[in-house]
């Protein structure tokens, strides 16, 4: 079941009064919204537990994983349930569309605290939703909290352990990790395939661990083994609650001391430290954790470090002392801590969401563009369409070379609060952009919502009204 609401002005805008630059304060919000696109809400029904994990499929559907054992693929321009993926006897702690997708074969893996994963087949007929389940696959020890595609057809998981499957579900290889001196579940992994071919685990450690992959030819079919190589010591202080890919050549983890590494993929070294918090705090915890690390262009780090976000540039920009300095800060965005970020690029905005049940909008009111101007605009390589999107965000022009920004704007900006989406009862947990369908919202208040621009479904049903009476729908 789904509906959709206009509610008009209920997303409010900010109060340009509510702060002043440098000062460390709450952002306020009054009841206008000029800058707030979405004025149209879609509520999607289905799941009765906790909402904690969305992933897009392709244009046109999204999954949503939940406390209550499903998994629910969605139309993301009309909110229908496409199929209900019922099976696992525990949370769905993750879900991941295997790439490449499309009409011929559309393959959704989904893990479960139930210890097993499941494959299933997105392109079957929709009047069999038992049908979709093409395997369960067996083999880990306990819970599996996340999942990575590593090629095309080799797909590795974790937990208390770490697996390798191929796409159809059979097992390729599976390490144990009983005897590593971490005592924690994996709850991130990351493709390295610059030097050599493995993976690179997260747990609540301090340090990284590296898993090579080797590939051992057979008489019939190859063998691969995944085997446990070695720790990245001398790195984070606190343990490691983040880890994201920037490019082939770097990734980035961060931890609850709200710092962030960056890493070489050749060396397996750190080479750049972003202390997020200054001074570095005395005790750690949900305050000022590393919660979501957004990478835009493979240049542009947002990091969602307790309350707030800072946006770093990992080439460039640095303060006397040679240490990052950050293009933009806000230390008080939300009232409780930020669990979800996204950026989007063809807006030049930056949503937030938090556990304080809200959704923030945030950016430059001057750079703007309307739902009419960002229909046509002409495509550019993502490179250079991410770099014009944050030179919008930050209203400042930046050197695309190494080196110093072009001009002496005061570092950091303070980006505007543009507009606050307010229908969650609990806190949000992800917010996804859905591109010309707009943002998607889950929580732990069990629902699903999809936030439509006003302007375009306005243009929308005057398209299909004209069309109505001009005799050509039925």
């Amino acid at each position: 079941m789904w509906n959709w609401r206009w509610f008009g002005n209920s997303a409010k805008s900010p109060d340009k009064t509510a702060h002043k630059k440098g000062e460390d304060t709450h952002h306020q919000v009054t009841d206008d919204q000029p800058h707030n696109p979405y004025s149209e809400v879609r509520f999607l029904s289905g799941h009765t537990g906790t909402v904690h994990q969305i992933a897009r499929i392709d244009k046109h559907r999204f999954v949503s994983a939940s406390d209550d054992s499903l998994a629910i693929v969605w139309d993301s321009e009309t909110g229908c349930r496409l199929f209900t993926l019922a099976g696992h006897r525990g949370r769905v702690m993750c879900v991941l569309p295997l790439q490449p997708c499309s009409q011929e074969s559309c393959l959704l893996m989904t893990a479960s605290e139930d210890g097993t994963i499941r494959l299933w087949d997105l392109n079957a007929d929709e009047r069999f939703e038992e049908g979709l389940c093409q395997s369960v696959v067996t083999g880990h020890g306990g819970p599996v909290k996340c999942l990575a595609q590593l090629s095309q057809d080799m797909i590795c998981s974790g937990g208390s352990d770490i697996c390798l499957w191929n796409r159809s579900g059979r097992q390729l290889s599976r390490c144990d990790r009983s005897r590593l001196e971490e005592n924690s579940d994996v709850h991130s992994l990351l493709k390295l395939d610059s030097r050599h071919f493995g993976v690179v685990a997260a747990s609540d450690y301090k340090s990284l661990a590296v898993y090579d992959i080797n590939k051992k030819p057979m008489m019939e079919t190859d063998r691969y083994e995944l085997q446990f190589v070695r720790y990245l010591y001398n790195s984070h202080k606190e343990n490691i609650c983040c880890l994201t890919s920037i490019s082939i050549n770097f990734f980035a983890s961060g931890s609850y001391d709200g710092v962030i590494l960056l890493w070489s993929t050749n060396t397996l070294s750190a080479i750049k430290i972003f202390h997020c918090l200054n001074p570095s705090p005395v005790v750690c915890g949900p305050s000022t954790m590393i919660r979501h690390i957004l990478v835009i262009g493979e240049r542009y780090l947002f990091a969602a470090v307790g309350n707030g976000f800072k946006v770093y540039d990992v080439i460039a920009y640095e303060d006397s002392h040679g240490h990052p300095k950050p293009l933009a800060s806000n230390t008080n965005a939300h009232l409780q801590p930020i669990t979800s970020m996204e950026f989007l690029e063809d807006r030049a905005m930056l949503a937030t969401a938090s556990e304080d049940n809200t959704i923030r909008l945030w950016g430059n009111p001057n750079k703007l563009k309307r739902e009419s101007d960002i229909s046509s605009q002409v495509p550019e390589n993502h490179s250079s369409q991410g770099k014009a999107s944050v030179e919008d965000f930050l209203g400042i022009e930046l050197n695309p070379q190494r080196g110093r920004r072009r001009g002496t704007p005061p570092l950091p900006m303070v980006p505007s609060l543009l507009g606050e989406l307010l229908l969650h009862s609990d806190s949000v947990k992800v917010v996804k952009d859905l591109g010309e369908h707009g943002l998607v919202t889950c929580g732990g208040d069990m629902s699903v919502i999809i936030w439509k621009d006003g302007e375009r479904e306005n243009e929308q049903r005057d398209i299909q009204i004209r069309a109505y009476l001009k005799g050509e729908l039925p």
